[in-house]
């Protein structure tokens, strides 16, 4: 027989994977999780939000979608209050043509009245997911740096069991 309990969870991606963790952040935030489990923290690498070029791609991928002002794209302010998370990290990379809406979302999120924390950190004159392609570059580990400090903070310190 295997237990593994968890009291503590984080969810992290990079690009559409940031926007899949804030969307995970929003549902636990409106239905919560079993068992008392909860999301402490989330990080998000260069998000995919709206008002960016690919946005009729998005809109022609996901056809149930209720145009520009999808939640799912372009968060309101009344779901960010509500976000299931704690805290939140947020990297954007200068000349990503994602930043400008990255930085709505974290400007948004700062004025919903969110009871979270969340911090935003920029790379000056990186691309999109350049942490990827060259992952020993300074600036690469420097954002991984940061992420593993996120990590390490108190109240990510994750208490389980495990019986086998």
């Amino acid at each position: 027989m295997t237990t593994l309990i968890l009291g503590k969870f984080l969810s992290g991606g990079d690009s559409a994977g940031g926007n899949i963790s804030y969307t995970l952040a929003f549902r636990v935030g409106s239905i919560g999780l079993p068992r008392g489990v909860k999301v402490v923290g989330v990080v998000m690498v260069h998000p995919f939000f709206g008002g960016t070029k690919d946005d009729e791609i998005w809109l022609y991928m996901c056809p149930t979608n209720s145009g520009l002002d999808d939640p799912r794209m372009n968060p309101g302010t009344e779901d960010l209050a509500r976000l299931g998370c704690e805290k939140m990290l947020i990297f954007v990379a200068e000349e990503d043509y994602l930043t400008v809406a990255s930085k709505n979302y974290y400007e948004k999120l700062t004025k919903s009245g969110w009871k979270g924390t969340v911090e935003l950190v920029e790379n000056e004159k990186e691309n999109h997911c350049f942490h990827l392609f060259d992952l020993d570059a300074e600036k690469a580990l420097e954002m991984r740096h940061k992420f593993v400090s996120f990590l390490k903070q108190d109240h990510f310190k994750v208490q389980s069991s495990l019986k086998l």
